[in-house]
């Protein structure tokens, strides 16, 4: 599915959709490559082997504290490789062109060059379902994997937001950066053999390439003030209410939730109503944004309720069918109940193995298990 608004951006910014159909390079995830081969009736060990060499079969697992990816041995020349392969290479030949892109990410993560971009955290979530396979379930086994994939990351957009950049910036667009920062911290680039299309100065925002230019030379430009960059390393901006940043490295910071109140129906029968909602809430702020979930809701105002105000709230609403809740007093009940759940569960003995305390917990245990 394609979301129209940004296929409107591409064509106004003259994205050329044919030529990404017709010259587009060719990929597929670890997790489609295998079943790929799974299906494949013409692929040789030897082949197998060669393809396992160019590109790491293994996908990433969010628990283990190895590198992602292993350093795979240059592929085989012509001559040193299984003269069954000049055979039947049908499927072989697809999947190595399909493989093509893989090898290049692969090697990004190989090396301990760092990874650079500008505002792409959006294109680390796209990297690792495109290149490895579904994003995990949980937020921090998704930024275990990212870290051992992309080890050391610097997000420019974040770099432009921190002392001293900001000091020669007043916006951290790429394009705002790039104009504002780079004439007054040149770099001399060049480019290779038929790839001198940048020189001239044109702009291609959008562009991959370019912006990926582009990414580059400011990188370098900040690299010329002298300062430590390792202190912002995996540092990723976000710039989302409430929360600047994450790092794939380090414990979230809880963000302040003060304009956030958690509405829910005393009745499961009972629907939540966003005009009712707003209603309630003009005398005191008005509405930003609406999380719907079953049958509740979060709000986020405009600006912060006081206590009093939520006081307030609470008793002018006691015969509607709605329960209030700061975001505070729903991030604690929710804490608690977690908290009685993990204590109900029998805890082990350390000296007698993999047995449970409770005798008839065990019991019940052990009955479950002989039936299934």
């Amino acid at each position: 599915m394609c979301d129209s608004n940004t296929l409107a951006f591409l064509a106004e910014n003259k994205f050329d959709f044919n030529k990404t159909i017709y010259h587009g390079v060719p990929f597929v995830s670890v997790t489609n490559l295998k079943s790929l081969i799974k299906q494949s009736k013409t692929i040789h060990s030897s082949e197998l082997e060669l393809i396992s060499k160019c590109v790491s079969l293994q996908t990433p697992d969010v628990h283990s504290k190895k590198p992602a990816l292993s350093p795979q041995p240059d592929p085989p020349s012509a001559d040193q490789s299984d003269p069954e392969l000049a055979a039947d290479t049908g499927d072989f030949d697809k999947l190595i062109i399909m493989t093509s892109f893989n090898q290049i990410i692969h090697l990004i993560s190989q090396y301990p060059n760092p990874t650079v971009f500008h505002n792409g955290y959006l294109d680390l979530f796209h990297l690792m379902n495109q290149f490895y396979g579904p994003l995990p379930d949980k937020w921090e086994d998704f930024k275990s994997t990212v870290h051992r994939v992309f080890p050391r990351i610097y997000d420019t957009k974040f770099l432009a937001c921190m002392d001293p950049f900001k000091e020669h910036i007043d916006q951290s667009s790429l394009s705002a950066v790039h104009e504002k920062l780079c004439p007054k911290f040149p770099i001399n680039l060049t480019f290779p053999p038929k790839f001198e299309r940048y020189i001239a100065g044109v702009d291609y925002q959008h562009e991959a390439g370019y912006d990926a230019m582009v990414t580059g030379h400011i990188f370098a430009s900040m690299l010329l003030l002298g300062v430590k960059l390792h202190k912002f390393v995996n540092e990723i901006f976000l710039g989302l209410q409430g929360v600047f940043h994450f790092s794939p490295t380090k414990r979230d910071a809880r963000p302040q939730r003060d304009n956030v109140l958690h509405f829910s129906t005393k009745s499961q029968q009972d629907k939540i109503s966003k005009e009712e909602i707003t209603d309630l809430l003009s005398p005191y702020s008005g509405v930003f944004n609406f999380w719907f979930h079953n049958n509740s809701v979060f709000v986020m105002l405009r600006k912060s309720l006081k206590k009093v105000d939520l006081l307030d709230l609470r008793t002018s609403t006691v015969h509607t069918k709605y329960h209030i809740m700061s975001y505070e007093e729903y991030y604690n009940s929710k804490r608690k109940i977690s908290s009685s759940e993990s204590e109900s569960f029998p805890k082990r003995n350390k000296n007698s193995g993999t047995k449970p305390q409770n005798p008839k917990f065990h019991s019940k245990y052990s009955v479950e298990k002989k039936s299934a």
